[in-house]
């Protein structure tokens, strides 16, 4: 047996290395053998552009979440304008 240390390490950083991998397969579009062949440093980068940009896009929902909803109403000129032709049309006004 080895250092058990040094296979917990191991066991972590493929853990790790498969879930990125998974992460950029879908972030990408791309199979597995694309993601492979992609330069390291491109791989590391694009993770962290999808990680920044899913903060930025939880912040904007959890802040649109927080505003007050805008709620539509009628110009009472409109309604009543409305209301006025419906009755000139009924021969009520």
């Amino acid at each position: 047996m080895g250092n058990p240390e040094a296979e917990d390490s191991i066991r972590e950083f493929k853990n790790s290395f498969d879930e990125n991998i998974r992460s950029m397969m879908e972030v990408m579009k791309q199979d597995w053998y694309s993601i492979m062949l992609m330069p390291y440093e491109f791989f590391l980068e694009t993770l962290k552009w999808k990680a920044n940009l899913e903060e930025t896009k939880n912040k904007r929902i959890q802040e649109e979440i927080g505003k007050p909803k805008k709620t539509i109403k009628g110009n009472k000129g409109d309604k009543e304008a409305r209301l006025n032709n419906l009755k000139r049309l009924r021969g009520i006004g």
